[in-house]
């Protein structure tokens, strides 16, 4: 089985998603806490 097979191409553009999906969360969770954080100091510096 070749290197560059469509089969072959399709697994790793599953893997991608895949990666992307438990990316996604892992964003939405960083910007919340960066929110959070830079209101905390607004809030602190007032």
């Amino acid at each position: 089985m070749s290197k560059n097979s469509p089969l072959n191409l399709f697994g790793e553009f599953l893997i991608l998603q895949k990666k992307d999906l438990l990316l996604i969360p892992l964003m939405e969770k960083f910007r919340g806490f960066i929110l959070l954080w830079s209101r905390w100091i607004l809030f602190r510096s007032s």
